[in-house]
């Protein structure tokens, strides 16, 4: 019960980390060019400030598909919405030329993959 419980979470449904780890090696295992974006990592301030030296950015797709230029950000199946920063790199992005989509869980986003022939 208490397995069950850290994996699905307090409302029934997987956490969003299980939904991209689920994507991920979707991914793998059909040998795709892919990597994910880590800016869901909470930590020290400093951390973050070292990062966003390095050139994180807010708002990035959790993750980006160089095999066919696609951009997903991952939301759980349900309750899961974009912020401001999310919508506008999701815009940039697309406005350069990449397929875009807001995943509600491994499964839509795997379905979406699938009806673009990936």
């Amino acid at each position: 019960m208490r397995r069950q419980r850290a994996v699905l979470g307090e409302i029934g449904q997987p956490y969003e980390w299980r939904e991209s780890q689920t994507l991920a090696e979707w991914l793998t295992i059909r040998g795709h060019f892919f990597c994910h974006i880590p800016n869901e990592t909470r930590g020290p301030v400093a951390w973050h400030r070292k990062r966003k030296a390095m050139g994180v950015q807010a708002g990035m797709p959790d993750f980006l598909i160089f095999d066919g230029r696609m951009a997903i950000e991952m939301k759980r199946r349900r309750g899961g919405r974009l912020s401001d920063k999310q919508k506008e790199c999701l815009i940039k992005l697309a406005d350069r030329g990449w397929r875009v989509y807001v995943a509600a869980g491994a499964g839509d986003a795997i379905d979406w993959l699938v009806s673009l022939g990936l």
